[in-house]
């Protein structure tokens, strides 16, 4: 598993769902979908691969 550092910039926030975004609106980063209207869970999506960094790799036995 690995644990990340997200660098969400500037996000826009939405409650319901749009699955046609293939980016963020103009003057956003990303976006944060938060519970509401139509969405049952929190999530955060970033556009830019370099905008995520990971920090530590861990392993289950």
């Amino acid at each position: 598993m690995l644990l990340n550092e997200v660098i969400m910039g500037n996000p826009i926030k939405l409650t319901t769902k749009d699955e046609d975004l293939t980016k963020p609106p103009d003057g956003y980063d990303s976006v944060v979908g938060e519970p509401g209207d139509e969405l049952n869970y929190d999530e955060s999506i970033v556009y830019r691969n370099d905008a995520i960094r990971p920090l530590f790799l861990i392993i289950y036995q």
